[in-house]
């Protein structure tokens, strides 16, 4: 197996290290010390190489490599080129729930060519597919938590969720409104102002849709951002 830095990308391998330096720079005044470079398996797991931050300019090029026989759904041998995950600069994520690790997501790459078999490079090209016939993909998610007492038996984390339908229960929001808040306060630090948070049931439910609207916690109602 051989292992080879990248040399250029798309012609731009300068440019690439330096908008690395750049992002690496702004991610460490915001105490971040190490960056995830990540690419999606057949399974839906995330798998990833942690790099130091100040490595992330080398990384960028492809200095980080998977063996891609080790991994399902990656089509080599053992004896194949390892593949390697540049990372998508426009667009690392902080994790919430541990500041110090920036998040990014990439595609595979063996030495200077995009790999074909890359999750992301398929999603690539099935897009620009749809693009020529005049379709635009668009992804919404619904994220869902459930509230449950940290005792034997686990149990509604309200004591007013005593209804066989408990759904959109304002009390069992109030309730719960100390975690709840925390878990919206996180996901808005990254996801911004297309996240807000209701209270669907007696636990809680998270959904991310409109742009627009935001959940103001002092009049526990939908607010306008306009």
């Amino acid at each position: 197996m051989t292992k080879q830095m990248t040399t250029t990308l798309n012609g731009r391998s300068a440019t690439v290290a330096s908008t690395a330096r750049d992002v690496a720079d702004t991610l460490a005044a915001n105490g971040v010390r190490y960056a995830a470079i990540s690419f999606v398996d057949m399974h839906g797991k995330p798998k990833c190489k942690m790099v130091p931050l100040g490595h992330l300019a080398q990384a960028a090029l492809g200095s980080e490599m998977f063996t891609g026989a080790a991994l399902d759904g990656v089509p080599q041998d053992v004896n194949d080129d390892e593949v390697a995950p540049h990372p998508d600069l426009d667009h690392p994520i902080v994790m919430p729930f541990n500041r110090e690790i920036a998040w990014f997501p990439g595609d595979l790459w063996i030495g200077d060519t995009p790999f074909e078999a890359c999750s992301r490079q398929i999603l690539k090209r099935v897009t620009a597919d749809a693009a020529t016939l005049g379709y635009t993909f668009n992804l919404g998610i619904e994220t869902e938590f459930f509230l449950l007492t940290d005792t034997e038996t686990p149990g509604p984390a309200s004591p007013d969720d005593n209804l066989d339908k408990p759904c959109y229960d304002l009390r069992t929001m109030l309730h719960n409104y100390p975690v709840v808040d925390e878990i919206v306060s996180a996901r808005t630090s990254w996801v911004g102002t297309s996240t807000r948070s209701i209270m669907r049931t007696a636990t809680a439910s998270s959904r991310l849709t409109s742009p627009t609207r935001t959940w103001c916690p002092c009049r526990t109602a939908w607010c306008s951002s306009e």
